[in-house]
């Protein structure tokens, strides 16, 4: 079984602050607020802040503060620890 679950696609840049824009991949968008960690590219990065709007997700992650890093995320898909995962109803 996999040790991760993909959910979310980052598809750009949001700003200058290195904040990126995420396209969910899971049928509840709001479950991105309860957010602690995401992992990308088997790294982990802290959430610093979520904003839902539109039927995507900004995110704020530790590590990623300017713009040119954000764009070097674009197209990697965010996955959280199965064991950190919300659980469903």
């Amino acid at each position: 079984m996999e040790q991760t679950l993909k959910i979310g696609l980052i598809v750009k840049p949001q700003g200058i602050k290195g904040e990126v824009k995420v396209q969910p991949l899971t049928d509840d968008i709001n479950r991105f607020k309860k957010l602690k960690e995401v992992i990308i590219d088997g790294k982990p990065y802290k959430v610093l802040n979520s904003i839902i709007g539109g039927g995507t997700v900004f995110l704020s992650l530790s590590g990623i503060t300017d713009r040119n890093t954000a764009e070097s995320m674009r197209g990697k898909f965010l996955h959280v620890l199965r064991e950190n995962a919300i659980p469903l109803e």
